[in-house]
């Protein structure tokens, strides 16, 4: 950066309201333009985790990697949604492709990693809710559905979903949890790892009958 020249800070992407997790920032013009390339290249690569409604244990495992390739639209009825598009024929589609596989199984609930190869808004939320397995806790595409953190029995409806509001994600369970990118300058390559947040700790802690889990770590076991 030049002498005297005002620092000016320059989102990388972005992340959804909703979504916790990692955010790069770029320090100056040139730094940003060169992160910008590598995410348009799709050499900046960013993981995420959720906690899907369902057991997607048969779907796939944690070795292969599953396709979600369904355009994506705005909802003609609310414009603040989006929805899929599977034939492409509403106004405003746009490809999108999203990778997830299963990570563990906990019944009618399963950790998943997600990777984009297209940025749509809300594209993992849509998706998932799009192929039957929503985000928990997201209320704009899953209304219906909320995780009970306690350690009494999970309260369902007689479709079997999780249906108990209390204490519950307040939020759609979607982090961003890994980066990796090249070095603007030096090309060193980083991997970034964000810990978890509190509400995937106590899902964790719940479903290991109390005991404590490690933020920084992505293990379930």
């Amino acid at each position: 950066m030049k002498k005297n020249e005002t620092t000016r800070i320059r989102s990388i992407g972005r992340l959804d309201k909703e979504t916790s997790g990692i955010l790069l920032f770029a320090r100056n013009q040139v730094a940003a333009a060169r992160l910008q390339k590598q995410r348009e290249e799709g050499k900046l690569q960013k993981k995420y985790l959720a906690l899907a409604e369902g057991d997607l244990s048969e779907a796939n495992d944690s070795v292969f990697w599953k396709e979600i390739a369904i355009p994506l639209a705005p909802d003609p009825e609310n414009p603040m949604k989006m929805t899929i598009s599977p034939d492409g024929l509403l106004p405003g589609s746009r490809n999108a492709v999203t990778y997830y596989k299963n990570i563990k199984s906990f019944g009618n609930v399963t950790l998943v990693e997600l990777q984009l190869e297209t940025g749509r808004t809300h594209q993992i939320r849509v998706h998932m809710s799009g192929i039957g397995h929503p985000l928990l806790g997201d209320t704009m595409y899953n209304p219906g559905t909320c995780l009970n953190m306690s350690n009494s029995k999970e309260k369902k409806n007689t479709k079997g979903r999780i249906n108990n509001r209390n204490d519950c994600f307040k939020r759609a369970a979607l982090h961003a949890w890994k980066l990796t990118f090249c070095h603007p300058f030096t090309d060193e390559i980083i991997t970034l790892e964000a810990p978890l947040p509190d509400d995937f700790c106590r899902f964790f802690e719940c479903k290991r009958g109390g005991k404590k889990h490690d933020r920084n770590t992505a293990n379930h076991k």
